[in-house]
């Protein structure tokens, strides 16, 4: 049953979108999960919330704390009291492509590390961009689109949200879920682990 299998959190972290799947361990499916909701995270509800971002350093400091918190929050309202087994996330160990690309995975990392550091149960794995192509994509050189489409074939019985602005992310997010299959951690969630985890 869902109500009692290990649940693992999946997540496309970034801080302008985090795509997010909350899903059972079900090692009866090809998939191995059940996924249980969906949700996506957009910072940019902030900047229309505070108003237009101007030149001032400290003004945009400010923004960047506060988006930072938004992305926790929404975290927390996704899980909702859920206990957790697994996180899981999707990030890159590095090479953005510029200053501003840098920053902003250093911030999303940075939540990131507070939402494990608050959940010390919980086992965390990272998984790589690449690792998401090959798993579900079968290749490294998979495009998005082919992985997308490799996604939704493994959770056909699963409805998507039709707004790509949430669909893309959510999506990478379950392409996590998948790739983390080939983890240790997820073996021993699917056997006989309690899952009794912790929540935020």
């Amino acid at each position: 049953m869902a109500n009692d299998a290990p649940k693992v959190l999946a997540l496309d972290m970034g801080f302008g979108h985090t795509g997010m799947v909350l899903a059972a361990v079900n090692s009866t499916k090809p998939s191995g999960f059940d996924i249980l909701r969906v949700g996506c995270v957009h910072t940019d509800e902030v900047k229309k919330r505070t108003g237009k971002i101007h030149a001032s350093d400290v003004y945009k400091s400010d923004l960047d704390v506060a988006r930072a918190g938004y992305i926790y929050t929404k975290l927390k309202e996704f899980l909702a009291g859920t206990r957790l087994a697994m996180l899981v996330s999707e990030s890159p160990s590095g090479g953005g492509k510029s200053a501003i690309a840098i920053r902003s995975m250093g911030i999303a990392t940075g939540v990131l590390g507070v939402v494990t550091a608050l959940m010390p149960n919980v086992v965390f794995v990272n998984v790589q961009p690449d690792a998401v192509k090959r798993t579900v994509g079968g290749s490294i050189s998979a495009g998005k689109e082919g992985v997308e489409r490799a996604v939704r074939a493994w959770f056909s019985e699963y409805e998507w949200p039709k707004l790509k602005k949430d669909s893309e992310h959510i999506l990478d997010a379950a392409g996590a879920l998948l790739t983390c299959r080939d983890s240790d951690a997820y073996r021993r969630l699917a056997g006989d682990d309690d899952g009794s985890g912790t929540t935020l």
